[in-house]
């Protein structure tokens, strides 16, 4: 399991640095090119202006001509004609603002009473002057959000440290292994506290309260196995013991039989619901399994159960599988596919087919709809039939064995023509019920 918070709060906020500094970086070009296009445009329109209203005064004024600053003027007769500038940049602009970046200048072109006036700003000193206007404060304010999201990851991380370290432990607890104690707030240091130490508490708690609960589930496993299997032993004993006298009749004996082979139904039954009872992952003995031999008793049973009903049972081995497996899980699954098959099926045939790696009953009975299919595994559901009977509860055991041991159970039916059940010895990727 991985526990990356903090490394994605630090993504977060490396991206949301990023962002920040790539917008103000781009507001600091576009001051600089507002300051460029705007600002100077101003301020050599004003100067150009002063430099008028002067000439009218005194029409002798010279142009401005400063370190950062050169004028020239043109007599109106003279304009438009080659070398009137001496600069050959100039010859040919048109009145207005000109931004001449290969030879270094910012130009105004403005006319006036006294002909044509160039003035041109030196443009190195625009970029330096832009740089101290835009550029100090905007480094000066990513150092201020550089620090602000230093600071709030160091505190968020601080936040996030203990919600990493209560996750890690609460994924390595095992609750039938290690107890509650594990969890105890009191253990976890002094950076848990506030909302992550309450948060520890009620874990701790909750902890507390499944390894009871496990606890309990594990002593009435315990007890109901003994309590339930007791007196099915002593019926048990009894009836092989009156089988075993001679002088009893043939019809007392077949009836010593059943029952005897109720008892060990109800064995393997009691066996299912109490590992159904246990948590999934505490172990459960194994044995080799023959299938062939396991399904072939099923079907004897069953045969002998249908007597007189107009039922044939037809089993067809087309290969031997051997599992390593609960033979009492498996048989109790068996059991209940081929009694469903006997329960809805008033008179035809039941076929079982024995492959590689599973088991496909099909019979020819009343069938299911897409709806009986979708809740044919729920607990207690049953078809809404008059040949319905029972609790409901045979296929969802089998669901339940059948996630319990790695299978898989799909269910194929159409109304009036039947329904076919595939348990597959190796889990599928595959629905659970299909029309």
């Amino acid at each position: 399991m991985s526990y990356g918070l903090p490394r994605k709060l630090r993504i977060v906020f490396i991206v949301q640095v990023a962002l920040v500094t790539l917008a103000i970086v781009t507001g600091g070009w576009l001051v600089g090119v507002l300051a460029k296009h705007g600002l100077f445009r101003e301020l050599l329109r004003e100067d150009a202006a002063y430099y008028w209203q002067r000439y009218r005064e005194n029409p002798a004024t010279p142009p401005p001509d400063t370190r950062r600053i050169r004028g020239l003027r043109v007599a109106a007769e003279r304009i438009g004609q080659a070398g009137s500038t001496g600069l050959l940049p100039l010859n040919g602009l048109a009145p207005g603002f000109h931004d001449l970046e290969r030879d270094g200048w910012l130009v105004w072109v403005d006319d006036g009473p006294g002909g044509r006036l160039y003035l041109l700003y030196n443009r190195q000193h625009a970029q330096q002057l832009i740089w101290w206007v835009a550029s100090v404060p905007l480094l000066l304010t990513l150092l201020a959000i550089y620090l602000a999201s230093w600071y709030a990851y160091r505190a968020s991380r601080d936040l996030i440290i203990p919600i990493n370290e209560l996750a890690r432990r609460v994924a390595n607890w095992d609750p039938r292994l290690t107890s509650a104690d594990d969890l105890d707030p009191a253990d976890l240091g002094p950076r848990f506290k506030g909302e992550t130490r309450q948060l520890a508490q009620v874990l701790h708690e909750m902890a507390r309260r499944m390894r009871a609960h496990i606890q309990r589930e594990h002593e009435f496993t315990r007890d109901a196995s003994h309590e339930l299997r007791t007196p099915l032993t002593v019926i048990r004993v009894a009836t092989d013991v009156a089988l075993g006298d001679p002088d009893i009749s043939p019809r007392q004996q077949r009836s010593l039989q059943r029952i005897a082979r109720a008892v060990a139904d109800m064995e393997e039954v009691i066996e299912s619901q109490l590992l159904l009872a246990r948590e999934s992952e505490i172990g459960v003995p194994l044995q080799q399994v023959d299938v062939a031999q396991l399904v072939a008793d099923e079907v004897a049973k069953a045969e002998e159960k249908l007597q007189q009903r107009p039922i044939r049972l037809h089993l067809e081995v087309q290969q031997v599988p051997r599992l390593e497996t609960s033979a009492g899980a498996l048989r109790v699954v068996v059991r209940h596919l081929l009694e469903n098959a006997c329960k809805y099926t008033d008179q035809g045939d039941i076929f079982l087919r024995l492959e590689n790696n599973r088991l496909v009953v099909t019979d020819t009975g009343i069938g299911m709809n897409s709806d009986d299919l979708r809740l044919a595994f729920e607990p207690f559901y049953r078809v809404n039939h008059a040949m319905a009977t029972g609790a409901g509860l045979g296929l969802s055991i089998v669901r339940r064995l059948c996630d319990r041991f790695g299978w898989s159970i799909r269910l194929e039916s159409q109304p009036g023509q039947g329904t076919c059940a595939t348990l597959s010895f190796a889990a599928e990727p595959q629905p659970a019920a299909v029309t």
